[in-house]
């Protein structure tokens, strides 16, 4: 299905948007840090959070939401999981670098080729490429994920972290 460059904007813009509430779910903490650090972390005060972290991957996501992705990059291609790679990929979107980002999402979907979220971010890079003569197929859209599911799962995030830092 052939789409203008009007509903590609849009459908762009909605995939980004889409992202920025997905992606704090793959940025999700283990309980492995010490309830200052989820403290300053909620706080944003990322300096305290980054010098309390208790592993690398904590590290990479304070750097993430602070917006040193360089310092994240480095942090999260130490870890040898989706996780890890993923958010790398997603690190080098964020800062525009979108060659890098696109690279790393099509290892990812070598290896699983139903993560939606990399085929979603895969088609993001590609628009930032100007490499954007792809269908709605090819976006790979789930009709299943509605936004009362995507609110439900940022609810229970918000409890796991209000959780953890009353303990």
């Amino acid at each position: 299905m052939k789409i203008t460059q009007q509903k590609l904007t849009y459908l762009i813009s909605f995939l980004f948007l889409l992202n920025l509430v997905i992606l704090p779910s793959y940025l999700l903490l283990p309980k492995k840090a010490s309830p200052e650090f989820y403290l300053y972390f909620q706080q944003q005060n990322w300096l305290q959070a980054f010098t309390s972290a208790p592993d690398d991957y904590h590290r990479a996501v304070v750097s993430y939401q602070a917006g040193d992705y360089d310092l994240a990059r480095k942090f999260f291609a130490k870890g040898n999981n989706l996780k890890n790679k993923f958010n790398l990929a997603n690190s080098y979107l964020r800062d525009h670098q979108a060659k890098a980002a696109k690279q790393l999402y099509q290892e990812i979907l070598i290896d699983k080729p139903n993560h939606q979220q990399s085929l979603n971010n895969l088609a993001i890079a590609e628009t930032m490429l100007g490499q954007a003569n792809f269908s709605l197929d090819r976006l790979a859209i789930r009709q299943d994920l509605l936004f009362s599911e995507i609110l439900e799962e940022k609810n229970l995030l918000e409890a796991k972290i209000n959780f953890n830092q009353s303990q």
